[in-house]
C-alpha cells in the first residue's frame, strides 16, 4: 500500500512506529558515544527517513514536524515513567 493510501489511524500507527524506532536508534548511539540527544534529533531522523509523498492528514492541527515532536516527547516521557534507567540503557 502506498503511503497516500493509508487510512488516518494506520498513518498515525505507522508514524508512531517510525518514531519509536528512531528513538531507539538515537538512544543507542547516545549510549554508545556518551553524547546526549534531544527530541529534535529524533524528529530529524524520522523526517529524513519519510518518503517524499508521506501524507499529512488534514485534521491534524499541527504541522507534521510538530506532530512528530509531540509524539516523540510523549514516548520518551512514557519510557522514563515505566523504566527510568532501562529505557535508554541499550
Amino acid at each position: 500500500m502506498h503511503t497516500d493510501e493509508l487510512p488516518n489511524g494506520t498513518l498515525t500507527r505507522d508514524l508512531f512506529e517510525r518514531i519509536a524506532s528512531a528513538l531507539m536508534d538515537v538512544a543507542y548511539v547516545a549510549n554508545e558515544t556518551g553524547v546526549s540527544f534531544t527530541t529534535g534529533d529524533v524528529v530529524d531522523k524520522v523526517e529524513r527517513a519519510l518518503p517524499a509523498d508521506y501524507p499529512v492528514p488534514e485534521q491534524w492541527t499541527m504541522t507534521r514536524r510538530h506532530m512528530i515532536l509531540s509524539m516523540a516527547a510523549e514516548l520518551m516521557n512514557e519510557e522514563q515513567r515505566t523504566q527510568p534507567r532501562a529505557a535508554f540503557d541499550c
